[in-house]
């Protein structure tokens, strides 16, 4: 994968990142569904722990020769899963923001 390519990468999970706290704070806000608040919270927790691994490991991977950079290169594609992935989490935000 080129450099090009491994920046947009990192940058579409940086957008995840921002995203996902922001979820997080509307979701700690919501005060009248506490067994629903907690759960979408722990989950955007996860996906936020998982998405800032995931942005070091890429930014840390000395070469294109590492093996798993093939299967990174997929998620990175126009209209791929980190795309759909930020467009969904985009429209959560949105709605929360709304109820907030």
């Amino acid at each position: 994968m080129d450099p090009v390519s491994v920046l947009g990468v990192i940058a579409a999970i940086i957008q995840l990142i921002e995203t996902t706290a922001n979820i997080i704070s509307y979701v700690n806000d919501i005060k009248d569904a506490p067994a629903k608040r907690a759960q979408v919270a722990r989950h955007t927790s996860s996906l936020l722990a998982l998405l800032t691994d995931l942005r070091y490991r890429v930014e840390e991977a000395n070469s294109t020769s590492d093996p798993w950079f093939e299967a990174l290169r997929g998620l990175g594609v126009q209209e791929g899963p980190l795309v759909q992935l930020k467009d969904q989490m985009e429209q959560l935000a949105e709605k929360l923001d709304r109820k907030g």
